[in-house]
């Protein structure tokens, strides 16, 4: 095979020879900048990209922290619950899910020992949440939350409130 590539070479006029020399030339310089040269420009550009975003992500985040301090040493307290009694507390509970419109997939609402506890066998974890956060805003916080993801924003849940002391 190398006998009649050498052969061919030969038989070619010396001007096709130098042709041929600058063709593959001219294809090696293709190829380094295809498979060389471009990929590592644009992963350098893109790198670049990112830092540059990351950098203004980092000042913005830099800008709010005096904010942030100056929330935290303004805010009160975080409002706590009055509700003494497990009565109180169950009838709170299943009065905001209703107002949440998660009255119909509680799985349970019980007593349990100084509190109460909610049970969901399928709820839309962004409803669970926002349940949650009105609840928040009104000084009941859960005490303990256990969630296990079934399907795309779908949980299965249980959420146990104490009662203030």
């Amino acid at each position: 095979m190398l006998q009649q590539i050498n052969d061919w070479w030969l038989s070619l006029e010396s001007r096709e020879r130098q042709l041929l020399k600058l063709m593959l030339g001219f294809l090696a310089l293709v190829l380094v900048y295809l498979l060389i040269w471009k990929p590592v420009q644009t992963s350098k550009l893109e790198a670049e990209q990112k830092l540059k975003a990351s950098q203004q992500e980092w000042e913005w985040l830099n800008q709010q922290v005096p904010l942030v301090k100056q929330n935290l040493t303004n805010s009160n307290a975080p409002k706590r619950s009055n509700l003494t009694t497990q009565n109180s507390l169950l009838q709170k509970l299943q009065t905001s899910l209703r107002k949440q419109k998660l009255f119909k997939q509680i799985k349970t609402v019980q007593g349990i020992k100084d509190g109460g506890r909610v049970s969901f066998d399928e709820v839309k974890a962004s409803r669970l949440m926002k349940w949650l956060a009105t609840l928040e805003r009104e000084g009941l916080v859960p005490s303990k939350m256990q969630m296990n993801s079934i399907g795309v924003d779908l949980v299965k849940a249980k959420v146990e409130f104490t009662l203030s002391k």
